[in-house]
Parts: C-alpha cells; structure tokens; sequence
C-alpha cells in the first residue's frame, strides 16, 4: 500500500502583531522543510497542504526537492481556528490548548470544538487519500490537528504528543488502512529520526 505523510509545518518567523495563519518560513524553517524532504522515504508523490503560509511554503519545498507534484492547498486542513484569541504567552496558550484536547465536545478555546476539528480534517484526509489512491501521498499540516487526528487512532494522550511534537513534524502510515502508524517528532541532530512513543 502506499505511504501516507501528515506534516506538521517548519518553523515559521514568528511575529505576535500578525496573525498565526499569516506567519511565513525564515531562513531556518526553509532549511529545515529542505532537510525533511531529504529524509522521507518513498519520497511522495504528491503533496497537499493547508492554505496557512507557512504549510504553503512548507509544502512547496519538499515538492521541489523530492520531485513530487505540488496541488492545491485546502483550507480543510488548517489548524484550529483560534485567530480571535490573539498572541498568548506560552504558559496561557499551553493551558488552553489543554483545555481544548480535555474538553473536545465544548467550545473553550477558539472557534472550532476539538471534536469539529477532527471531523473537518478526518474527512480532509480520507478525501486526499482517495483523490490520489495509489500514490505516495503528503498532507502538510499542523500540530492541532496532526494532534487530534494521531491521538484518537494510537489511543494517547493528545496533549503529551502535541508537546512532543517540533518543527517540522511528521506521521508515517499507510493509506488508506492508516496502518502502523509511526510519529516522527523531529529532525535529527546527528544521525537518524527516531520515533516517538507515547508516556507509559
């Protein structure tokens, strides 16, 4: 079966008077979308991603450096739609990205309950899938809902692999069984990626 790649984005600039979703790649970020590239294999054969700039601009770098495909983004795979809530300091927007994973049924943080988020992008990643059966397939997305969708296929906790989760980050699976599924939480400083597993 061919391989399924959920990405979460490289690192952005991070600039707290602009909106989140407007955030661009720097010059690390757009290295580190190049290394990543390097180190998926099979490489894809197709790669999609949110309409966010930084998964934009994530997603066109590992097309061109793989050789793969490049279609057009779909706002269906963006992160969970908080822009009302403005810049946070990490600690507030560590607990109410907690809250957001604890309570999935009640809207507590943002727009979007953690329950619609699933639900919107469970059914952008089926549709992905589906559009190009056969191929090797990357979706380029975010933590949030990278987070949701791993969590409630593994059984883990969804906040501990959302805090474990750097930039970039990437999920290996199989579509569309999503069979054996392997989080990858970071590049590697020296040597291979190794896979994450959650807390005991």
């Amino acid at each position: 079966m061919p391989t399924l790649f959920l990405i979460k984005h490289a690192l952005p600039d991070i600039d707290p008077a602009v909106p989140a979703k407007e955030w661009t790649l720097g010059a690390e970020g757009q290295r580190q979308a190049q290394e990543l590239a390097a180190v998926l294999w099979p490489r894809p054969d197709v790669v999609v991603s949110s309409t966010e700039a930084k998964a934009v601009e994530t997603s066109q770098l590992i097309a061109n450096r793989a050789g793969s495909t490049l279609f057009e983004p779909d706002s269906h795979l963006c992160e969970h739609e908080r822009s009302r809530a403005g810049f946070l300091s990490k600690e507030a927007f560590d607990n109410a990205v907690a809250r957001f994973f604890n309570t999935p049924q009640r809207l507590v943080f943002g727009s979007e309950t953690a329950d619609e988020v699933h639900a919107r992008f469970e059914c952008a990643v089926k549709h992905h899938c589906a559009r190009h059966a056969g191929k090797n397939l990357a979706i380029v997305c975010h933590g949030t809902v990278l987070s949701l969708w791993v969590s409630r296929r593994l059984g883990c906790d969804p906040f501990a692999l959302w805090k474990a989760l750097g930039l970039p980050a990437w999920v290996s699976t199989q579509h569309p069984t999503f069979d054996a599924i392997t989080v990858f939480p970071g590049l590697a400083t020296a040597g291979d990626p190794q896979p994450w597993h959650p807390p005991a």
